[in-house]
């Protein structure tokens, strides 16, 4: 099961807090799941992984009424001119919340199975990720009806 792990901060953000809300009524079962299945093929985590698992648990708050002001990201980071690495996550007031990381963080590796909620600039700083593209739920619907059907 993925632990939710909040990174350097001395509040509580609310975004742990709607996790954890959500964790108490095991809301967040799918999210999970599909957590627990990158973790036991025990493969590098690839692009389209991020993206799924971040966007797995966008649409669990949405189907708990809790995705109003969340915004799902996709980043780029380039590794060389020719090559770039791309990443999903969420953002919730001021925080990134990355459901599959691979970053050290204060000394701290955090990997996939960990859910981290850490400040947006420090991900930022520490990751090298920067956005691309953000998304609401509006537009996050949007996007799936359109690439939906494409493959319908």
């Amino acid at each position: 099961m993925a632990n939710i792990k909040t990174v350097n901060s001395k509040s509580q953000p609310a975004a742990r807090k709607i996790l954890d809300e959500l964790l108490e009524k095991e809301a967040l079962e799918l999210t999970f799941a599909k957590i627990d299945e990158f973790c036991s093929k025990k493969a590098p985590v690839d692009e389209g992984d991020s993206q799924s698992v971040s966007l797995m648990l966008f649409l669990e708050l949405r189907k708990n009424k809790m995705s109003r002001g969340w915004v799902w990201v996709r980043g780029i980071k380039k590794i060389t001119e020719e090559k770039s690495i791309f990443h999903s996550w969420l953002e919730y007031e001021g925080y990134v919340i990355d459901p599959l990381p691979a970053f050290v963080i204060s000394g701290e590796k955090y990997v996939p199975g960990d859910i981290i909620i850490v400040k947006k600039e420090k991900y930022r700083e520490v990751s090298g990720f920067k956005p691309m593209s953000l998304k609401s739920e509006k537009q996050v619907l949007r996007w799936i009806e359109k690439i939906s059907g494409r493959y319908s």
